[in-house]
């Protein structure tokens, strides 16, 4: 079986991941936290990107059959410039077959409907980012990750596209934990058939390993940052129904708090900012509203505002030079720097418990998953775990609710741990390419396509031909993109630029709306 090669997208709120990656047969499989492997093949594409975000070295990504061959990090900025920094990535470093596939992880809310046409690929009306409403992703990216050969009809030029799927960047990393816990339980039962237990006491000394009893058929994926999403896996399957889970929008329960502290609890606090428009419950206790980076950070500045203005009224001192301390804290993101004690880890915990238990209750999920720059401080993992006991209060009376081991199992970090390159570790300037789940996720995604491709005998790939008015395509694998670049036809031979190629179906697309 020889390699593939997968184009990925994570598109987040902070900056969107871009990928291209080999999918390498079973046997080279990385089952080791170490990311010193590297590959000595030699990279599928003609040329490599030296910026300071961006990375050319092959590595092995842990516990997956991945292999980054070239990424770049780019700022999320206007839809039309990230968008035309992407489309001229995969680009710039395409090789002359094409890609196989392409998997796409974005935030939302976002267009997961295949069988929709209109929305699929594309940001929903419903973000509280305005400039990105009905902003479409998938398109200029699809294009971009398309080839040209000289097979086609008439003109004799065709466009080969690749396989994709597109879904949240939440539901994505679900998949990944999903199909990583499934894996390491198969071969954990091989291998205990094997060896003699002597190792048993060593097992999940840490908190961090799974105790892996059984297959299981859900997962929630949690990333707690500047916002707060829930992927959910249900029966084998990433969940969708009319669009995709929110679960970080849920209400929460306030968390009673002593007087001595110099904290609010959930009650007294506003809720956050972006909870202002198209927000339910209008961002107020709300999990989102009250445990996401941008709301512990607002709320500390509220605190701290209060606190000063106590402070100038019986010092007479000036109260536009205390303000100022506490804008250039939040810029070294102050978070980082409270202590562990600090009662606002409390409330984060308690939050987060609160969704724990609204997920236990209403999907019964198997297994919690959290993610995100926030959840880099570990000491919330046994504040949660804790916190989630004593709101269920022994009304699931189970094993992994109600036991120290079992809620370890049931509540715990991702194994591809944001910022630590998948080794836990902490990754600097030299520590390789980012590694995070929802990149995983995309890569997962683009598997997945293939998969499903070779699943229904569509294994050639789909061909347009751009040379004429009409198209030949395999079947089903394509939709409304097919139909966006067989029109386009006429305008792509004028464009010859990606990144203006770009500019011009995003613009296409806010028109129409």
């Amino acid at each position: 079986m020889k390699s593939q090669l997968l184009a990925a997208v994570e598109g987040g709120g902070t900056s969107f991941v871009v990928t291209i990656a080999l999918l390498r047969p079973p046997d080279v499989t990385s089952t080791s936290l170490s990311t010193s492997s590297l590959s000595s093949s030699p990279s599928p594409s003609p040329s490599s990107s030296s910026s300071s975000s961006s990375s050319s070295s092959s590595q092995l990504i842990p516990h997956t059959s991945f292999e980054i061959i070239h990424q770049q990090s780019i700022p999320t900025t206007t839809p039309i410039e990230t968008l035309a920094k992407c489309v001229h990535f995969f680009q710039q470093h395409a090789p002359e077959q094409g890609y196989d596939a392409l998997g796409l992880a974005c935030f939302g809310p976002l267009g997961v409907n295949k069988h929709d046409t209109e929305t699929y690929g594309k940001i929903l009306s419903g973000s509280p980012k305005k400039e990105w409403r009905n902003v479409d992703i998938l398109s200029p990216i699809l294009d971009a990750c398309s080839s040209i050969d000289g097979n086609g009809n008439g003109n004799g030029m065709r466009r080969r596209v690749p396989c994709y799927k597109v879904d949240t960047d939440v539901n994505a990393p679900a998949m990944a934990e999903f199909e990583y816990h499934n894996h390491n339980y198969y071969h954990s039962v091989n291998a205990s058939r094997a060896t003699n237990n002597n190792n048993n006491n060593n097992a999940n000394k840490n908190g961090n390993a799974l105790k892996l009893k059984k297959e299981i058929s859900s997962l929630a994926y949690v990333t707690v940052g500047t916002g707060i999403g829930v992927g959910l896996i249900v029966n084998h399957q990433p969940v969708h129904g009319m669009m995709h889970p929110e679960g970080g929008h849920v209400p929460i329960s306030a968390l009673p708090l002593p007087d001595s502290t110099s904290i609010s609890n959930s009650e007294g606090f506003g809720g956050y900012s972006w909870g202002n428009e198209k927000s339910p419950f209008q961002g107020k206790n709300t999990v989102e509203g009250t445990a996401s980076s941008v709301a512990l950070t607002e709320r500390l500045r509220a605190e701290n505002e209060n606190e000063n203005e106590v402070l100038r009224r019986s010092s007479n001192i000036d109260g536009n030079s205390m303000s100022t301390s506490m804008d250039e804290l939040q810029e070294r993101n102050q978070l980082k720097y409270l202590p562990d004690d600090h009662p606002i880890w409390d409330i984060c915990a308690h939050t987060l418990a609160n969704l724990c238990v609204t997920l236990a209750l209403t999907t019964s999920v198997e297994k919690i998953v959290f993610g995100g720059g926030v959840m880099n401080r570990t000491i919330l993992y046994d504040k949660i775990r804790m916190r989630t006991k004593e709101l269920l209060n022994g009304y699931l009376n189970l094993e992994e609710l109600t036991t120290e081991e079992g809620l370890r199992g049931y509540i715990g970090p991702s194994v591809w741990s944001e910022g630590s390159n998948g080794s836990g570790c902490g990754g600097g300037a030299d520590a390789g390419a980012e590694i995070s789940p929802g990149l995983v996720g995309a890569l997962v995604l683009a598997k997945l396509a293939l998969e499903e491709q070779h699943s229904t005998g569509e294994v050639a790939p789909v061909h347009i031909d751009i040379c004429s008015s009409t198209s030949s395509t395999n079947t089903s694998t394509r939709g409304r993109a097919d139909e966006k670049i067989s029109s386009s036809s006429s305008i792509r031979t004028l464009v010859c630029y990606s990144g203006i190629f770009a500019l011009g179906l995003i613009l296409g697309s806010r028109k129409r709306q």
